[in-house]
């Protein structure tokens, strides 16, 4: 016989839970986000979620190296400010 593993009620709660806090946090971080520039947003985005370089940031936004530091440092700086 084989043995077969139903959800249990807490199982089901469990998971609304945590579906439910994905949802909220990623809720936040979109509203974060929006009070970034539009220039900042596109740096971290670059950087963090789709994990360029900082060199390849300079070539797609044709920025030099320093002014993209620069801009993610403010950026990275107001979002921890927000967040607080």
């Amino acid at each position: 016989i084989e043995e077969v593993n139903l959800p249990t009620p807490t199982d089901v709660e469990d998971d609304y839970m945590e579906n439910e806090q994905r949802k909220n946090e990623f809720s936040l971080i979109k509203r974060l986000l929006n009070q970034l520039s539009p220039r900042q947003r596109e740096a971290l985005t670059l950087y963090y979620i789709e994990e360029k370089k900082y060199e390849d940031i300079c070539e797609i936004m044709n920025m030099n190296y320093q002014s993209v530091r620069n801009l993610m440092h403010r950026g990275l700086s107001k979002l921890r400010t927000l967040a607080s």
